[in-house]
């Protein structure tokens, strides 16, 4: 669930990233929480690959260090839910100025 939430967290910003100057200046506090938020999800991101990738195929149960470390990533994942959940209900503003084809794409 945590890599679809990332992922989605991504089209955000790429849809910002698309968006004329003028746009970006009407969405700055969305972008000031996609720069906060984007480095703390791709560091879950990565551990929980790694961690996914020592247990993947491997009959036993976690190691107390492999536990350890999923309770951390949970425990992350739990306290960036809020902005997370902000990034996503957002809505990215256009300026009335664009062509129609840069709205079009939002």
């Amino acid at each position: 669930m945590f890599l679809v939430l990332s992922d989605s967290v991504g089209n955000v910003r790429r849809t910002l990233d698309e968006l004329p100057e003028c746009d970006e200046a009407r969405n700055t506090n969305l972008i000031v929480d996609l720069e906060d938020l984007q480095p703390r999800m791709n560091e879950i991101r990565n551990r929980l690959m790694r961690l996914y990738s020592q247990v993947n195929g491997w009959p036993a149960p976690f190691t107390s260090d492999q536990n350890a470390q999923f309770e951390y990533l949970v425990g992350w994942i739990e306290r960036i839910q809020p902005q997370v959940r902000r990034i996503l209900d957002a809505d990215v503003i256009g300026c009335g100025s664009c062509n129609e084809g840069a709205l079009e794409r939002l």
